[in-house]
């Protein structure tokens, strides 16, 4: 029988781990933004273009909530969006405080 604090090392060691995969998914989803914009002719097919579906449906909801507080950094012609940056450096704390 588990006593309460097995439990709740084990709730945190899981908690951990599904923000480090989420961070693995958040950088795959970088590389092939950045991907997108250097290869503009570059069409994903198949499999990938299904992953990246999938990439798209985790990561965007809280990036979305983010974009309506966090407006993005004009640098002349471009704007970056920060939402993603602060996203990943607060998900990467919260898995270091853990």
């Amino acid at each position: 029988m588990l006593s309460a604090i097995s439990f709740l090392f084990i709730m945190l060691f899981i908690l951990r781990m599904l923000i480090g995969a989420y961070l693995c998914i958040m950088v795959i989803r970088m590389i092939v933004d950045w991907l997108m914009v250097l290869v503009p002719r570059m069409r994903l097919q198949g499999i990938f273009a299904v992953l990246m579906n999938i990439i798209y449906f985790i990561t965007e909801p809280p990036l979305r909530w983010l974009r309506r507080f966090v407006p993005p950094v004009r640098c002349g012609n471009i704007s970056i969006d920060v939402s993603y940056m602060l996203l990943y450096v607060v998900l990467y704390a919260l898995q270091i405080i853990l």
